[in-house]
């Protein structure tokens, strides 16, 4: 019963920014900014999730995910090469066939022949396997700090970044596992 229940379990993921005292309307516009990021980015890297919400305090800025998927689907692409009169010679694969399966990172076997209005060409799946969201969320939380947008932005330390006011901490939990990540 045990591993029934833990196959149903989907991550949490909590982003929280802490800050110096953040101007209101800021604290105001950061909320669906974040949100329309977020929801990008994930459609974008394919990672399904169940609810985003944002919100503020006039310390901190906090991002719930529930049900966020523990990796990224796969994706699954089909590719068109070259004629297959070109692909194949007497039924052999020519230099033609093998650089596009070499390019793809498929198998020679792998390769099919089919018919298009424009004569027989080879074809080709190419599989992508999705990212874990470990993985992408470290890649994707200092580009969405990044991203927020304001009208009274300022630097501190020998940073460039910028930012509404300056960031004192930042909190970034995958369940109960901590996000390693670095702001510079």
């Amino acid at each position: 019963m045990r591993n029934y229940y833990s196959s149903l379990f989907v991550p949490t993921f909590l982003l929280e920014i802490g800050t110096e005292e953040l101007p209101a309307d800021f604290a105001r516009l950061v909320i669906p900014q974040l949100r329309e990021i977020v929801e990008r980015d994930f459609l974008q890297k394919r990672l399904e999730y169940k609810f985003i919400n944002c919100t503020t305090t006039p310390r901190r800025i906090v991002l719930l995910v529930d049900g966020l998927a523990s990796s990224a689907s796969d994706f699954e692409e089909e590719l068109k090469g070259p004629p297959a009169t070109i692909a194949f010679k007497d039924g052999k694969p020519t230099q033609s066939a093998v650089g596009f399966a070499k390019r793809l990172g498929v198998d020679i076997n792998s390769l099919q022949t089919r018919e298009t209005s424009k004569g027989d060409f080879v074809f080709a799946k190419k599989i992508e396997k999705g990212q874990s969201a470990l993985d992408l969320l470290k890649e994707l939380i200092p580009e969405w700090i990044s991203l927020i947008q304001g009208s009274r932005f300022m630097r501190w330390g020998t940073s460039d970044r910028k930012f509404s006011r300056p960031i004192r901490w930042i909190v970034s939990l995958l369940d109960n596992e901590l996000i390693p990540i670095k702001i510079s």
